[in-house]
C-alpha cells in the first residue's frame, strides 16, 4: 500500500472474509423482556412522584450531608426540599416515565412487525 494517488482497494481486499461477517442474533424473548421492563418503569416513574410516598423520601437530607459543609450546609442549601417538592421537578420524572413507555411500545411494535 503506497502513498501515492493511484488504485484504490477495497475492504475485501484487506480483510477477505468481510462478506461473511455473522451478525448477532438478537432472541424475540430479549426483546419481550427489555419492552416490559421499559413498560414497568415508565408506569413507575409516572405515578411514583405524584404519591405520598414521595415526600417520606430521605434522598434531600443525603444530599445535604454530602453538599460542602456537611451538617452546616442546611443554612446554606435550604432549598433541596424545596425542589423535590416542585411541582416541575416531578414532571419531569413523569417525563421520562413517558419516555420509557413511549420506548417499550416502539419496541412492542417492532417486534410484531418482524414477525
Amino acid at each position: 500500500m503506497s502513498l501515492t494517488p493511484g488504485q484504490v482497494s477495497t475492504p475485501e481486499e484487506h480483510n477477505p472474509g468481510l462478506e461473511h461477517t455473522i451478525k448477532p442474533a438478537t432472541s424475540p424473548w430479549s426483546h419481550a423482556v427489555f419492552a416490559c421492563i421499559s413498560l414497568a418503569l415508565g408506569m413507575y416513574l409516572i405515578v411514583y412522584p405524584w404519591t405520598d410516598n414521595w415526600n417520606l423520601n430521605h434522598l434531600p437530607a443525603y444530599v445535604r450531608q454530602i453538599l460542602p459543609g456537611g451538617e452546616l450546609a442546611s443554612g446554606l442549601y435550604p432549598n433541596v426540599d424545596d425542589v423535590w417538592d416542585d411541582p416541575f421537578f416531578r414532571s419531569a420524572f413523569t417525563c421520562l416515565g413517558l419516555l420509557n413507555i413511549w420506548t417499550a411500545i416502539r419496541q412492542i411494535a417492532a417486534m410484531f412487525r418482524a414477525v
